[in-house]
């Protein structure tokens, strides 16, 4: 047992030697980079290849340099040093561009900063202020005279009746049962002529009375009116036309609607072809 355990060591031993001598040949070519940071007051005595100019040019620098350490080999030619330090702002060494020699850089090479634009104020405001579009005085549309605004509403009245009954105040429609000059629907009847007369009427007083039908009609239209003429902006023909479809079918904005309108089966003309026809008859009694 103890011929066998001696013959192990002496193989072991053999082996440790062969591969330490193979090692110490591989390291006659191999290199070595550290790039770990060396402590903060240990200064690196790891020798550094580096050009005899720069040399020269960081010679005077006292603190030490942070230049990684380079583990030594047997062979010194293929040591490389390789600096990631940031310059010492504190140096008066002369500085060192690379490529060239201390004090012999390219004259062509401007190392000056970039001149400062210098603050341009601005001018001075002028003490005369144009003035502002508000106080400028822009020619305005006069609102119309009482006088204007009464006959736009008769020769209103007289188109709308002229369309609807041709001026007959005891008429009554047969298909939709409206009656009189203007032909209004008797469930209109009792609330246009309390706003128009402070009384309500019933469609028989109402047929009787053919100066009480006409200030009926004239407060209604008033009030569309007036309310068209603001919503148009003025525009005369849009209002009346927006009137006489309100008047016609109780919704001024279908005033340019084409469809044919039917009561109990029977069909009347569209919309669109009553306000233009009121509009005509309007253009005529305005004179």
């Amino acid at each position: 047992m103890k011929r066998y355990l001696k013959i192990a060591i002496n193989f072991i031993a053999s082996l440790c030697v062969m591969v330490s001598g193979t090692m110490q040949a591989a390291q006659a070519d191999e290199v070595w980079l550290d790039f770990s940071v060396p402590k903060p007051d240990v200064r690196s005595t790891a020798p550094i290849a580096i050009k005899d100019d720069e040399a020269a040019a960081t010679a005077s620098i006292s603190q030490p340099r942070l230049y990684p350490s380079v583990k030594a080999s047997a062979n010194p030619a293929k040591l490389i040093a390789l600096d990631f330090s940031v310059p010492n702002a504190g140096s008066t060494s002369a500085p060192v561009v690379a490529g060239f020699p201390a004090g012999t850089e390219p004259s062509n090479l401007d190392l000056t900063p970039p001149p400062v634009k210098a603050k341009v104020s601005p001018p001075p405001k002028p003490s005369f202020q144009p003035p502002t579009t508000s106080a400028i005085e822009t020619q305005t549309t006069k609102p119309p005279s009482a006088k204007t605004r009464t006959k736009q509403l008769t020769a209103l009245r007289r188109a709308i009746v002229g369309q609807e009954s041709a001026g007959k105040f005891w008429l009554v429609n047969p298909d939709s049962g409206a009656l009189g000059y203007g032909q209004l629907l008797r469930a209109n009847v009792a609330p246009w002529t309390k706003a128009a007369l402070g009384r309500s009427l019933t469609p028989d007083e109402f047929l009787r009375h053919p100066d009480l039908q006409i200030k009926t009609i004239e407060h209604k239209l008033n009030k569309y009116l007036q309310l068209e003429l603001a919503y148009t902006g003025g525009n005369e023909e849009l209002a009346i036309r927006r009137v006489a479809s309100a008047w016609y079918s109780g919704n001024p904005r279908l005033w340019n609607n084409t469809s044919p309108q039917y009561s109990n089966g029977r069909r009347y003309p569209s919309i669109e072809s009553y306000t233009r026809s009121v509009w005509k008859r309007y253009l005529r009694e305005i004179g």
